[in-house]
């Protein structure tokens, strides 16, 4: 009692900002509409590509979510994480096709899909509040420049440090999750 699950972000000066809360359901419900068509899929995938390096990273990520789904900077990050099956912070076509099959019909019930989630995020709150201390020394470990921030893939390792033996979809909720919080939409996470 008295520690809050994850529900915001904590600024440098202290003061908490809310989290999105529009997320998860549209997320899904706008890529099951576009899991269908593998050609138009390779397109879009294609299109996005602007430096055509045959991966999407998070740039590019963000303006094909915007601009094709209408999302916000924080729903596009998780979308990023969720089809990053590697969370090496760059999407392959094959793991964007991959992703989105997968992730719409893992999650093809909405409301099982939230609840789910809050499940995970719930977990990881109160192991947290628990060992606090653990928290930020494997988050110190992971911060290899000292400056208080960590991409997509420190904050997998952070994450499968921190909750050992975690499952590959709790831990991409996590990493999603941490990546909705991004405040300053600078792909990074503190």
């Amino acid at each position: 009692e008295g520690w809050p699950d994850l529900v915001g972000k904590v600024t440098p000066t202290g003061r908490t900002l809310p989290t999105v809360t529009t997320g998860v359901q549209k997320v899904f419900e706008l890529l099951r509409r576009i899991a269908g068509d593998e050609g138009r899929m390779l397109q879009v995938f294609n299109s996005f590509d602007a430096d055509k390096s045959g991966v999407l990273e998070l740039p590019e990520v963000m303006n094909m979510c915007r601009q094709l789904m209408g999302l916000t900077y924080n729903e596009a990050c998780f979308v990023q994480a969720m089809l990053d099956a590697d969370l090496s912070g760059a999407i392959s076509f094959d793991e964007f096709l991959k992703g989105i099959r997968n992730t719409t019909e893992t999650l093809d019930l909405t409301t099982r899909t939230e609840r789910d989630v809050l499940a995970v995020l719930h977990t990881a709150s109160t192991t947290i509040a628990a060992e606090l201390g653990t928290f930020w020394a494997t988050y110190g470990g992971h911060d290899r420049d000292g400056n208080g921030y960590l991409d997509i893939a420190e904050m997998s390792r952070f994450f499968r440090d921190l909750f050992k033996g975690v499952d590959s979809y709790s831990l991409r909720v996590l990493v999603a999750y941490a990546y909705m919080m991004d405040v300053e939409k600078d792909g990074l996470g503190r």
